[in-house]
């Protein structure tokens, strides 16, 4: 006798995978791609209050 099971799709849990997939790819060139090392801290937070 087959008995199907019913089963709830988790959302949350799925589009956390998905920003996570994209993330890797983000970071990855990010760091390589030198726009990590290059940018100095803080520049946009002085920049945008005329500091």
């Amino acid at each position: 006798m087959n008995v199907m099971k019913t089963t709830q799709r988790d959302y949350g849990i799925d589009l956390l995978r998905i920003i996570s997939m994209l993330m890797v790819p983000i970071v990855h060139v990010i760091g390589q791609g030198g726009i990590l090392a290059a940018a100095v801290p803080f520049s946009i937070h002085m920049n945008l209050h005329g500091c």
